[in-house]
């Protein structure tokens, strides 16, 4: 039957170390390439900064009163824009920013690198 058929074909091209098909779509005419490995860059550090808390409930903000939502929205907002100020410019005064100069300092004295002085920050 069809499944002796099968088992033929396999077993004749087994003994001809071929397949009994060319199961390729182009017929192993399309050449194979590797895509091109590239290591990843160093790790950076990254820089947070957590503002004041702030407390709407102790403000007796009805969220109708849309002028004093503006305000407190724009104040907000001029706080965030503040601290990544900050970050960018403390980041420039981080003696290990570099990550080179960070890895090889926590390898030779097995601690984490110092970053800016805190006081840095407003």
């Amino acid at each position: 039957g069809f499944a002796d058929s099968v088992n033929n074909a396999l077993l004749q091209a087994a003994s001809k170390n071929q397949a009994p098909f060319n199961a390729r779509y182009d017929a192993g005419k399309e050449q194979i390439s590797f895509p091109l490995v590239i290591p990843k860059p160093l790790p950076s550090r990254h820089y947070f900064l957590f503002g004041t808390p702030l407390d709407l409930a102790s403000m007796n903000v009805s969220h109708k009163d849309k002028n004093r939502c503006q305000i407190i929205y724009r104040d907000v907002k001029q706080s965030i824009k503040q601290g990544c100020i900050d970050l960018l410019r403390a980041k420039k005064r981080d003696p290990f920013n570099d990550p080179m100069k960070r890895l090889a300092y926590e390898q030779f004295w097995r601690k984490q690198a110092p970053t800016f002085p805190i006081n840095t920050l407003n």
